[in-house]
């Protein structure tokens, strides 16, 4: 939302930066008011998900910063808030976890919680008058978006005083659901060390996240790029056969080859038996005759530096841009506060 109100409105690179921060800083706020009883980093036994949970407060980061991009007022900014509130995604999440055959819904349709955010904030600039009672302990958000812990309190917790998400953000560094992503790495760490091609390894277990067993990451069919993202065989299959990570190891040609099609049926994952004790992560390799493990305590993705996020996005952009704008993009983006218009910017990312 931020993005798309700059450009339309020719703001500043500037301006796109305190936007975009004030958006994360308040859906993360919000975010926190209502975390519930998930016992999301315990044991295979005592591992439980929250029953009710999603990205619905996200929509109140997306109007707060469109907003702050088209200059709302203080009550304007209410009433685009109160709005966003009613604008929200319902809670899928758990429902994409659990479903038997994978959607492109994910926790949400594409572009849904942008699309209320952007309208919130237009609504608010033209007068409409949204709910600004929308965080009520008792009937408010928490209650009719069904978060069962719903605790507004948390959200002003050291405001002022320090930025809890801005400063947080994680970049991928495997194109893959991050429950699997650890096991990755010892993966690819036993292949290097051990300089083994894909047709001398016979077997792959993986050991990691209980939520590895649920059908998200189980079923084995291969219909959409969201059926790679989150199957951990098709994901192993790639880093074994030496395709480069990024933009390709989404691509359904690829994933549909016989070499990695062969590769599939060799990787078997399960929940780790000590996880959420000693050992997160662990990936057993059969190949020449021996058994190659690799342990490593889970965290979800790889910290990345900013030379390997450079990497990584002129890698996904070769497929469309032109050399010279990719090159263009990165200079435009690293030296985004000193941009005036960030139309400056979106003629280089776009066709």
């Amino acid at each position: 939302p931020p993005l798309a109100m700059a450009e339309c409105n020719h703001a500043s690179g500037k301006d796109l930066i305190l936007a975009t921060a004030i958006g994360l800083e308040m859906t993360h706020r919000i975010a926190g008011a209502t975390f519930g009883k998930n016992n999301f980093m315990a044991s295979k036994e005592n591992f439980t998900w929250a029953t009710r949970s999603g990205y619905a407060t996200s929509n109140f980061g997306a109007a707060a910063a469109a907003g702050k991009i088209i200059k709302l007022n203080q009550s304007q900014m209410m009433n685009a808030l109160g709005t966003a509130g009613h604008l929200s995604q319902v809670l899928t999440w758990i429902r994409y976890t659990f479903q038997d055959h994978r959607a492109m819904t994910k926790y949400g349709v594409p572009g849904w919680q942008n699309t209320g955010g952007v309208m919130a904030a237009l609504l608010a600039e033209m007068g409409f008058i949204g709910d600004t009672t929308v965080f009520d302990e008792k009937e408010g958000f928490g209650k009719f978006a069904g978060y069962e812990n719903w605790n507004p309190g948390r959200i002003l917790e050291g405001l002022g005083q320090n930025w809890n998400y801005f400063t947080k953000i994680q970049y991928k560094w495997y194109p893959s659901c991050r429950m699997f992503q650890t096991e990755l790495d010892c993966f690819i760490k036993i292949i290097e060390d051990h300089h083994l091609r894909p047709e001398e390894i016979e077997k792959v277990e993986i050991y990691g996240h209980p939520t590895l067993e649920a059908p998200a990451f189980t079923n084995r069919e291969l219909v959409s790029i969201v059926d790679i993202q989150f199957n951990p065989a098709y994901i192993f299959a790639m880093a074994a056969n030496g395709i480069p990570k990024g933009v390709d190891w989404q691509d359904m040609e690829i994933a549909r080859s016989s070499r990695i099609q062969e590769f599939v049926g060799k990787v078997n994952y399960q929940a780790h038996p000590e996880f959420g004790t000693k050992i997160a992560s662990m990936v057993e390799v059969t190949a020449r005759g021996e058994k190659f493990k690799e342990e490593k305590k889970f965290i979800g993705v790889h910290e990345m530096t900013e030379e390997e996020i450079i990497a990584k996005f002129r890698h996904n952009a070769s497929r469309i841009l032109t050399e010279q704008k990719i090159e263009n993009a990165i200079n435009d983006i690293l030296e985004l506060d000193k941009i005036t218009d960030i139309n400056q910017m979106m003629s280089q990312v776009t066709m």
